[in-house]
């Protein structure tokens, strides 16, 4: 309840008529007349209400907690800009805040251990990539290096051949022209028979290392080189 004092003003004003003025009595008091503001003061009792009322209240979209009030203003109490109107107990809330950065800290630490393991996996990928390119191109060179190596027992094989062949071919003409000096007379016998007995055991000779070596070219084309051939297809 308070009290209040309403003024009002009261405002009269006099105006003096133009006829002349009665004489005066003589020794009569006069005055003169002066416009001027008159106070009224009035006393009332009266009560302040406010026209809206708005109801505060707390509700967190977050925190499903207890909610512990440890100062409330009291019902029409006089309060101004800043003043508190209620306080809670953060102790709870605290404590969920806290267990929430333990966890988010927790997942930040797998976060970042996943980061480096995969950084990790990619370093040994890319070393074991590169390992196995290596290997290949090893394995390549080595491919091309049978394939060449067999290539070339298989030439020097036939070349052998090739090699025996002349060989028999020359001993043959050999043999011919002793038999020919022979049969001019121009060798003695003793003489044209050690020497076409050579040439014989040279011919023969030759005709069997030939043989020899076409078998070995006909081993070689039929079951070592397709052996090799599947092994280097294998790598």
């Amino acid at each position: 309840m308070s009290r209040f004092r309403v003024s009002a003003v009261l405002a009269a004003s006099l105006l003096a008529a133009p006829s002349p003025a009665p004489a005066r009595e003589k020794g009569a008091l006069t005055a003169t007349v002066e416009k001027k503001d008159l106070p009224i003061e009035i006393d009332l009792a009266g009560t302040f209400k406010a026209q809206d009322k708005t109801e505060i209240s707390v509700e967190p979209d977050e925190y499903s907690g207890n909610l512990i009030l440890l100062k409330l203003a009291p019902e029409g109490s006089t309060v101004k800009e800043g003043d508190i109107l209620m306080k809670f107990d953060k102790r709870d809330l605290q404590k969920a805040v806290s267990s929430a950065q333990n966890a988010i800290d927790e997942a930040q630490l797998k976060l970042d251990k996943a980061r480096a393991d995969l950084a990790t996996l990619q370093v040994e990928q890319e070393s074991s990539l590169g390992k196995l390119k290596k290997e290949l191109a090893q394995a390549r060179l080595r491919k091309e290096g049978s394939v060449q190596d067999l290539a070339m027992k298989h030439e020097e094989k036939k070349k052998a051949i090739r090699k025996g062949e002349e060989g028999l071919v020359d001993a043959r003409v050999n043999l011919e022209q002793l038999q020919g000096m022979y049969k001019r007379r121009e060798l003695h016998t003793e003489t044209e028979n050690i020497l076409l007995e050579r040439e014989n055991r040279q011919i023969k000779d030759q005709e069997r290392d030939l043989e020899e070596t076409r078998k070995k070219l006909a081993y070689f084309e039929t079951y070592e080189m397709p052996l090799e051939k599947g092994k280097v297809e294998l790598e």
